[in-house]
């Protein structure tokens, strides 16, 4: 074991005589950036993104609901909905149509359009751009098949609101 007169440590570091020939060094960590600012400069903006995916079916209806979700302490939150995406993998010969319904929780999903995107004969997608719904939490969400294909077809369609 060697022996020194002088230690030279660097900087973010608590030194630390535990006496007896003993020095504990710990490291402190930097103050690292500052994350993104808001909307208003203060706290972000908290996003909402609803998802769909999978087969259309062949016949026009009703699919999944999606709840609009509580904060993680169980706040309720209120989101406006901005944007609606929709993308069908395989184009077809006439209009495929999706609409987005938003219902209040209740044992009954009772219907009020937000909005419908329709992928024209010969696209792939399409996107609802400039809306201003109000979704709040236990807010239902649900994606109504309203003109497709002959054949089922795989499609995506994205709903994207903030607070």
């Amino acid at each position: 074991m060697s022996t020194t007169d002088y230690i030279k440590f660097g900087d973010n570091l608590d030194v630390t005589d535990e006496g007896g020939g003993v020095i504990r060094v710990d490291a402190v960590g930097g103050v690292g950036p500052a994350g993104p600012a808001g909307a208003d400069g203060a706290v972000p903006s908290m996003k909402l993104l609803a998802s769909w995916g999978g087969s259309t079916p062949t016949l026009t209806g009703s699919g999944l609901v999606w709840r609009v979700p509580y904060s993680d302490t169980g706040s309720s939150l209120s989101f406006t909905i901005k944007r609606v995406f929709a993308r069908i993998e395989t184009s077809q010969a006439s209009t495929i149509s999706f609409r987005i319904e938003k219902s209040p929780a209740s044992a009954a999903f009772s219907a009020t359009t937000v909005t419908t995107v329709n992928i024209s004969a010969g696209n792939y997608e399409s996107e609802n751009t400039g809306l201003t719904v109000a979704a709040s939490s236990g807010d239902l969400l649900r994606l109504y098949y309203a003109a497709v294909g002959t054949v089922p077809i795989t499609f995506q369609v994205e709903l994207v609101g903030s607070t």
